[in-house]
């Protein structure tokens, strides 16, 4: 899946894209507002979220996951 063409709203139709957010930020699927961005892509969502909430490390192991479905 290509983190940087895919939107939020087509990820969040995707169980394993689902699967893979809940393993390591499961607070992200619970962000108010969060379906108002549904047209924005997944990097662009990444780059708003601070690193004080989620470690790049943490969006570095998403981001791999998500790119290998």
């Amino acid at each position: 899946m290509d983190f940087s063409k895919t939107t939020l709203g087509e990820a969040l139709k995707n169980d394993q894209v689902i699967a893979v957010v809940q393993k390591y930020a499961p607070a992200l699927l619970k962000t108010p507002g969060l379906k108002l961005m549904s047209k924005k892509s997944l990097q662009d969502i990444f780059n708003m979220v601070p690193t004080s909430k989620v470690p790049q490390e943490t969006k570095d192991k998403i981001k791999a996951e998500i790119e290998a479905i």
